[in-house]
């Protein structure tokens, strides 16, 4: 039986993730929850040479690649996000409810975790998703009623600290 470590399971996520960026890219970004029976994970990354960032989740379009490969792509990261965070319990390092993950190609890594209660902050998923793009890139959702608890929440959590 394999001895899984803390760096067995990164090194498996960013080859993965290295593997299924059809391009030269240079930097990504990654948001990713996993509570429960949930998972949500959304990403960005920035082609070789290019300044704007690509929503990953339009890679099958973008780049003609199948829905299905793609889909089985976010269902291993699924997993190894969900092994990672049963390891962080096992070992006492504490119970995550999100993290954000950014890779350069150059092999810079660096994850950042969350640990607060997710639904309790008073915002969905697709808002807390909403939440982290504007906190990470600066751009707001298109929907009025997102984009209204997005700056609420901003504002509200400026107000905390």
């Amino acid at each position: 039986m394999e001895n899984i470590t803390i760096d067995s399971i990164y090194r498996k996520m960013v080859e993965l993730i290295h593997d299924h960026i059809p391009v030269e890219w240079e930097k990504i970004r990654m948001y990713t929850e996993v509570v429960k029976h949930e998972a949500e994970i959304t990403f960005y990354f920035k082609k070789r040479g290019d300044e704007e960032f690509i929503y990953g989740h339009n890679i099958p379009n973008l780049f003609n690649i199948s829905r299905s490969v793609y889909m089985d792509f976010l269902v291993e990261l699924t997993r190894l996000f969900r092994q990672l965070k049963t390891f962080y319990e096992k070992n006492n390092y504490g119970s995550w409810t999100n993290l954000t993950l950014e890779m350069e190609h150059s092999g810079k890594f660096s994850i950042e975790y969350g640990y607060e209660d997710i639904f309790s902050l008073g915002i969905d998923g697709d808002q807390r998703i909403a939440v982290w793009e504007y906190e990470t890139f600066g751009f707001l959702p298109d929907d009025e009623e997102d984009k209204e608890a997005v700056l609420n929440f901003i504002k509200n959590k400026e107000n905390r600290m």
